[in-house]
């Protein structure tokens, strides 16, 4: 997934050239099937296991909000962030942004992050 957003990333002028959209949907259709087979296995799978039996319904729930609510701060916040970064040319009623460069690379980074910060979750049974 990262390597995908990466690569939507960089040549940025040269995806907004007409005659290499095909190429612009394929990277994005894989980005989107790599975007829900990861993350939803590190909400749904890792809570299942991790946590007491006793507390484990509740903390499941705790972390699907959670993973809910991170999902909505991304996606409001990428609308934000791709506006132009020149006053003529952002959407009407929104502030200036990062730019449609810039954007996929920012996400990326924290794709990063939130990868390696899956290594910091205990295995299940205390194994791994």
């Amino acid at each position: 997934m990262n390597l995908f957003m990466f690569v939507l990333a960089i040549p940025c002028h040269h995806r907004t050239l007409k005659e290499n959209n095909i190429g612009f949907k394929v990277i994005y259709g894989l980005d989107l099937f790599f975007a829900n087979f990861e993350p939803n296995s590190t909400t749904s799978i890792e809570p299942a296991e991790i946590f007491p039996e006793r507390y484990r319904s509740t903390c499941h729930g705790i972390s699907a909000v959670a993973g809910k609510a991170g999902a909505m701060i991304g996606a409001f916040g990428f609308l934000y962030a791709a506006q132009n970064q020149g006053k003529s040319m952002v959407d009407p009623g929104y502030p200036t942004g990062i730019g449609m460069k810039n954007a996929p690379t920012v996400l990326g980074v924290i794709n990063v992050f939130g990868f390696l910060l899956t290594f910091l979750v205990p295995g299940p049974k205390g194994r791994c």
